[in-house]
């Protein structure tokens, strides 16, 4: 079996639209809030400082149970004395997954291949002992339009067409996700 990771998200729980919402400064506590609906993931620390200079890409295998949702992507840098920094982040409807003008309601559970290839750009150098944090996740904040998961087109979508869905990130296998530095 590929190894995996999974979170769930409902949209109708709105309980983390504050708590949860964009990193309010580029620089905070490196935490995540218990219960958010997101994966981490954590390089090993960098014996020596690294330059970082482009665009981050994200290729990454994902399965939902439902026809769409929204999927967040960031980037952190996390410093040896354990502050955050923000580098880049990205969003894609899985809908949009292959063509970002076309609609395509996912209709499988089996993995597919999401590349995040829209990041903001990134210069920085990272210190040594810093480490690199991606956090895949729903953006379930209050600067972003909900997804309500549903085959539904988005500007008919209504908290009554919410469902909760189960999304699974793989990283094993034949499914390797990879995340590619500038």
């Amino acid at each position: 079996k590929p190894q995996s990771d999974t979170y769930t998200y409902d949209p109708r729980d709105a309980s983390r639209l504050v708590d949860f919402a964009m990193e309010p400064t580029c620089v905070e506590p490196d935490r995540q809030p218990d219960g958010a609906p997101v994966l981490v993931y954590r390089s090993a620390p960098f014996a020596d400082p690294v330059e970082l200079a482009g665009f981050f890409r994200l290729q990454v295998w994902i399965s939902i149970d439902q026809p769409d949702t929204a999927l967040k992507v960031s980037v952190h840098e996390v410093r040896s004395e354990g502050s955050s920094i923000l580098l880049s982040t990205d969003l894609k409807r899985a809908r949009f997954r292959a063509d970002a003008r076309k609609e395509t309601p996912i209709a499988t559970t089996e993995p597919l291949l999401y590349d995040f290839d829209s990041f903001t750009f990134v210069a920085r150098r990272l210190e040594a002992g810093s480490h690199i944090k991606l956090v895949i996740g729903a953006p379930d904040g209050v600067e972003s339009q909900r997804s309500y998961n549903s085959d539904r087109p988005l500007a008919e979508e209504c908290l009554a067409d919410a469902r909760p869905v189960k999304v699974r990130v793989y990283h094993g296998g034949r499914f390797r996700s990879a995340l590619l530095a500038p």
